[in-house]
C-alpha cells in the first residue's frame, strides 16, 4: 500500500485514500494511520541588529509546539516505570509478551483437554451401542435361519412350476409357428391386393381423362392444356399457342421471334388481326375462318410419328391446337409395377409401387419420376398399404421436375403402397 497516495482536506478534516480513485481501496481488515512527522531542524536565523519579523518568530514557536505534541503522543504509547524502579521498560515488555504467550498456550491446552473428554464420552456411548447391536444381530441370525428354511420350501415349489411352464411354452411354440404360416399367406394376399389397387387407380385415371376429352369434343371447344401459352418460353415465327382470354376457335400466332414474359399474360378486348406484346415475343390474334384453315385429316394408325414428321411446322401446330390428343408412348413393368403414358400434346401420366426402407413405420421415400415434367405444377396421388386402417396415406413435399418425396407413408411387410403423377412433360418429351 502506498504511503503517500492520499490527500487531506483541511476544511472538512478528511483524509482521502487513495487520491487516485481508479486505484483499489483499502483491503478489508486493514486500516490507514495518518500521523505527522516534523523535522528537528532550526531553520530560523536572527542576525545581530537585523530585522525581526513577528511571523518568523510565530512559525518557529509553532514548529516547537508541533515537535512537543509528537513526542508526547509517542511517549504516551511507551512502557513507563517508576523513576526509582530497577526494571527497565524493555524488561517489562518482554515479561508481558511472555505472559501473553503462556496464556495462549494454556487456553489451547484447555481446549484440547475438553475435546479429549468429549471423545472419551463418545467412545463409551459407541461401545454401548455396539453391544446392543450385537445382541440384535444374534436375534436376527436366528430369524434368518428360519426364513432360509421357508425359502428352501418355496424354491422346490418354483422348480415344479417352471417344469409346468416349460411344457406350456412348447405348446405355445407350436401355435406360433402356425400363426406365422398364416401371416405369410395373408402377406402374399395383401401384395396381390395392392397390385390390383394400383391397376384400378390407373384405370380410374384413364377413364377420367377419356371422359374429359369426350366432354370437350362434344362441346366443340379447345382444352386449356392443349397448346396453352407458356411463361418464359422461346417461340419462333409461325409458332402457335392458345390463351384462355380468346374465344373458341381463336389462337395466337408468333409474328416476332422471342421469349415470353415470366408473368401471366392478360389479353383485354381481343380482335382478329390485333397484336399482343409478351416479353420479346409479338403475337398476332388469328381465327379459324373456314375449313380451308384446318389441315386435311391424316391417317395416324400405326405410323403417327412418320406422318407427323412429314407435316409442315404450321400444320403440326394446328393439329396440336385444334385436334384431340392421342397416345404416343406407354410402358409397364410387371415386376416393379412401374408404368407411364405419354400423349401427343405432352401430357404425361405415370406411377408405380412404394417400397420404404423401413417397413411398417411412417417414413419419407424419395420417388424418381419415370418421365421428367415441365414444371412442379403436377398432381400427386399416394396410397399406403391396403389393410392399414389408421392414416395409410402420407403427404407430398420437395417436388422437382424429376423427383418428389412421399412423407409419412405407412407400408406393411409384403403389402406395398402405390403412387401416381399427372402433368405436362418436359420440353422434348424427355
Amino acid at each position: 500500500m502506498s504511503t503517500d497516495d492520499y490527500t487531506i482536506d483541511t476544511d472538512t478534516n478528511e483524509v482521502v485514500y487513495p487520491s487516485d480513485l481508479s486505484e483499489p481501496p483499502v483491503e478489508t481488515g486493514k486500516k490507514v494511520t495518518v500521523y505527522r512527522t516534523t523535522d528537528l531542524l532550526q531553520k530560523t536565523d536572527f542576525t545581530n541588529q537585523g530585522a525581526v519579523w513577528p511571523e518568523a518568530i510565530e512559525d518557529s514557536l509553532d514548529k516547537l509546539h508541533q515537535i512537543v505534541q509528537e513526542h508526547t503522543e509517542e511517549i504516551g504509547r511507551a512502557f513507563k516505570t517508576n523513576k526509582s524502579s530497577s526494571v527497565s521498560p524493555e524488561q517489562y515488555a518482554e515479561a508481558l509478551i511472555a505472559a501473553s504467550d503462556a496464556a495462549v498456550t494454556a487456553a489451547s491446552n484447555a481446549a484440547i483437554s475438553e475435546t479429549n473428554a468429549g471423545n472419551s464420552a463418545t467412545s463409551a456411548s459407541n461401545s454401548a451401542t455396539a453391544a446392543h447391536n450385537s445382541e440384535l444381530a444374534a436375534a436376527s441370525s436366528e430369524t434368518n435361519a428360519s426364513l432360509s428354511a421357508t425359502a428352501a420350501g418355496n424354491s422346490a415349489t418354483a422348480a415344479h412350476n417352471s417344469e409346468l411352464a416349460a411344457a406350456s411354452s412348447e405348446t405355445n411354440a407350436g401355435l406360433s409357428a402356425t400363426a406365422a404360416h398364416n401371416s405369410e399367406l395373408a402377406a402374399a394376399s395383401s401384395e396381390t391386393n395392392a397390385g390390383n389397387s394400383a391397376t384400378a387407380a390407373g384405370n380410374y385415371a384413364t377413364a377420367a381423362h377419356n371422359s374429359e376429352v369426350a366432354a370437350e369434343a362434344a362441346e366443340g371447344r379447345i382444352s386449356d392444356r392443349w397448346g396453352l401459352r407458356k411463361k418464359s418460353t422461346t417461340y419462333a415465327a409461325d409458332d402457335m399457342a392458345y390463351h384462355v382470354d380468346l374465344p373458341t376457335g381463336w389462337y395466337l400466332e408468333c409474328t416476332t421471334t422471342g421469349k415470353t414474359s415470366a408473368s401471366d399474360l392478360v389479353i383485354t378486348s381481343p380482335s382478329v388481326g390485333g397484336t399482343v406484346t409478351d416479353g420479346t415475343v409479338e403475337w398476332t390474334i388469328r381465327a379459324v375462318a373456314s375449313t380451308a384453315d384446318i389441315p386435311a385429316p391424316v391417317d395416324i394408325s400405326g405410323k403417327a410419328n412418320v406422318d407427323l414428321d412429314n407435316l409442315t411446322a404450321t400444320g403440326e401446330q394446328k393439329i396440336q391446337a385444334l385436334s384431340p390428343r392421342y397416345l404416343t408412348d406407354s410402358y409397364y413393368d410387371a415386376t416393379t409395377g412401374d408404368w407411364y403414358r405419354v400423349y401427343s400434346d405432352g401430357w404425361v401420366e405415370q406411377g408405380g409401387k412404394l417400397y420404404p426402407a423401413t417397413l411398417g413405420n411412417y417414413t419419407t421415400v424419395t420417388i424418381t419420376l419415370l418421365k421428367a415434367l415441365n414444371d412442379t405444377n403436377y398432381t400427386c396421388l399416394l396410397i399406403g398399404s391396403a389393410n392399414v386402417t389408421t392414416a395409410p396415406t402420407g403427404n407430398v413435399k420437395s417436388k422437382t421436375t424429376t423427383t418428389f418425396s412421399a412423407n409419412n407413408i405407412h407400408v406393411l411387410q409384403g403389402n406395398p403402397g402405390c403412387w401416381m403423377v399427372c402433368g405436362m412433360g418436359a420440353q422434348g418429351g424427355n
